[in-house]
Order: structure tokens, then sequence, then C-alpha cells
């Protein structure tokens, strides 16, 4: 695709792109109250929460974190306690053609197509992201292995399953390419099971582990002191009030050094570079 062709959210788009994303967000809450499931607001979104009070202002997405048993807890019983007039449900373990290592709440009737993933139209609706951490051993060498071996069937299953993918440099680009040669070889099962099996291979560990997000976007900045993630505090998130690590501070400053400094200008624009939007028309 040329990329001359995406857009990205206007101003409008942008707002109702954001209530939407709080929307599904309240509803989540509120499940995970009622059925004992932790999560915390992550990334951008829990940077938005400590500097914002809410989303960072050019951001289009919202983010959160669970460990992989209160992820699990939550498929098991997501379609009793899931509006499914309004939202559905994505995630590797019960889609064939979802790449992600973690899973999204879509609102129905919806569209925020992005530009590197082969879905339709009735699979791509505004959603919010949830990342999921595993237990990896306190051993800095084996961290760097297993994140190998997870980054590798990762980009092959999702180039497996027509979607696009590039590095930033020749380097990445060539790796790459070499991934998505190698996955010709393989079923879409068989990487998923791969990928799967990799990315929980230590959670038996019971100490002397540190915790992972193998989805997110900081490459081996998402390794952290589990004790970051025991306690979680209620904190102001545009209207509402939602959870983040009460190490709020350990947290952000591994991923993004000085958080309370603003990006330059220029890097003041929503990340996703989209096909299509569709929000919500009166009555939907």
């Amino acid at each position: 695709m040329k990329r001359e062709k995406l857009i990205i959210a206007n101003e409008k788009e942008l707002k109702d792109i954001k209530q939407i994303e709080v929307d599904i967000l309240s509803d989540f809450h509120n499940i995970c109250k009622e059925n004992y499931l932790e999560y915390f607001l992550c990334g951008g979104s829990c940077l938005g929460a400590v500097r914002h009070n809410g989303f960072i202002p050019w951001d289009d997405d919202i983010d959160i974190f669970m460990s992989r048993e209160d992820y699990n807890k939550f498929i098991s019983i997501y379609k009793n306690v899931l509006d499914n007039k309004k939202y559905y449900f994505q995630s590797l373990e019960i889609n064939n053609d979802f790449g992600w290592p973690f899973g999204k709440i879509r609102r129905k009737n919806t569209v925020y197509k992005e530009w590197n993933q082969n879905l339709s139209d009735d699979k791509a609706g505004i959603w919010i992201d949830i990342f999921v951490y595993d237990k990896i051993p306190n051993n800095k060498l084996i961290t760097i292995i297993q994140y190998a071996r997870v980054f590798k069937y990762k980009i092959m299953l999702f180039r497996k399953l027509g979607n696009t993918t590039y590095g930033n440099t020749k380097i990445k680009n060539f790796i790459i390419k070499v991934l998505f040669f190698a996955s010709k070889f393989y079923s879409v099962e068989t990487l998923k099971k791969r990928l799967f099996k990799n990315m929980t291979k230590y959670n038996y560990l019971e100490d002397n582990y540190k915790i992972i997000s193998y989805g997110g976007s900081y490459l081996l900045k998402e390794i952290y002191d589990k004790e970051w993630f025991k306690e979680k505090v209620l904190h102001k998130f545009e209207n509402k009030k939602f959870y983040i690590p009460k190490e709020y501070d350990k947290y952000l400053s591994q991923i993004y050094g000085d958080y309370m400094k603003l990006p330059p200008k220029e890097e003041q624009i929503p990340k996703h570079e989209v096909e299509k939007i569709v929000t919500l028309s009166k009555g939907d």
C-alpha cells in the first residue's frame, strides 16, 4: 500500500474515538470489579493519566495490562459478561485470523482500520488493547534469548496471516523478510502454538522472576520488577477513575525517562495511520 493514501484522525474523529474507548474501558472496569480481575492502565494510557489526567491529547487508543492468570479468566467468561450487542473480543486464543499476542475489545458498528492488518471492516472496530504480562527468569541472557524466540514467532504469525510489517533499518527489514519466508513452512496453528508456548514458558516460576510483556512496543524495556504491579490505585482519566500501578513512577521512568516532558511538536500526532474511520452514528 502507498503510504500517502493513509489517514490520521481529524480533531472531531479523535474526540469521538476517545469517547468510545472510554466507554469500552468503563464497561471493562466494571466487569473486572464484579469478577475479581485486576488490570492497570499501561503505556501511553498510564502516562496520560499521570501527566494529563486523561488521554495524551494526541493519543488515539487505550492500553491496559493484565496478568496471564487474570487474562485467561477473562477469556473464560467474556461471552457471558461482555455486552455482545456493543462489543466483540479478539485474541490469539480464540480467533484464527488474529495475529497479535494480546487481546482487543472492539466496538461494533465502528471502524478504525489499521493499514498493516488484513482485517475486514466488521473485524476492525474501535478498540482498547489488553496487554498480558508473563513471568521471566531474573537472568538477562535467558531473557534476551526468550524474547528473540517470541519475536520470531510473533512476526512469522503476523505475516502468515497476510498482515504487513516493516523494520526501521535495513537489518530489521532483512530479518523480517527472512522470517516471512520461513513462515511459509508452518501452518497458522503451529505458529500460534509455538508462540503461546514460548510466551508462557516460565509461568511456573514461584520466585526470583520478573515480568515481561511480549506484546508491547518497547522491546526489552517491557521487562519489569514484579513488585511494581503488586498494588494498584485509582487515578483520574478523563471524567472517570481507572487503575494504574501504585509504583507508576518507576514504571513510566523505565519506558519514557523524563515522562513529564512533552515530546517535540512534530511528534504530537495520533500514532495510528489507518485506511478507514467510522465512528458511531446516533442510536448505535
